[in-house]
């Protein structure tokens, strides 16, 4: 069962877009915008395998270790896309943006708030620029 789990979230994870990091010399806006379409674009598709397998984590280690290695995924591509900045960022806000473009930020969004997907994004935008503006001039 456990193998057959691991089969089929591996299967899922290859019919997602590929996350495409921006050209370097963009300025943050633009890769910061052009990270979270990318990433939001990947969230709104696997919204209900997402869901499906937070459900099944419990029962099961294949399920929780496939959430596990997304989630360390999303966050390598957050550092990738907005690195210069996060470099020099305390944890907590490295931890914010995360959450921010997390699955679980989505869902809500989309779910609880019931924000279109444009919505959706556009209020990860603004928090996101808001949050780094906050700490750093960029």
């Amino acid at each position: 069962r456990e193998q057959l789990l691991l089969a089929v979230a591996g299967r899922h994870s290859a019919r997602l877009p590929v996350p495409t990091p921006p050209s370097p010399g963009r300025t943050f806006e633009e890769r910061m915008t052009h990270f979270v379409a990318t990433r939001v674009r990947v969230l709104e598709a696997s919204a209900a395998v997402r869901r499906a397998a937070q459900r099944g984590a419990g029962d099961s280690k294949a399920i929780t270790k496939a959430l596990a290695e997304t989630a360390r995924n999303r966050r390598t591509e957050l550092l990738a896309s907005l690195g210069a900045e996060l470099k020099r960022a305390p944890p907590w806000l490295v931890a914010t943006a995360d959450v921010l473009t997390s699955g679980a930020a989505w869902d809500a969004l989309r779910h609880e708030q019931k924000l279109s997907p444009a919505a959706a994004e556009q209020v990860i935008v603004q928090a996101l620029q808001r949050l780094v503006e906050s700490n750093f001039k960029v």
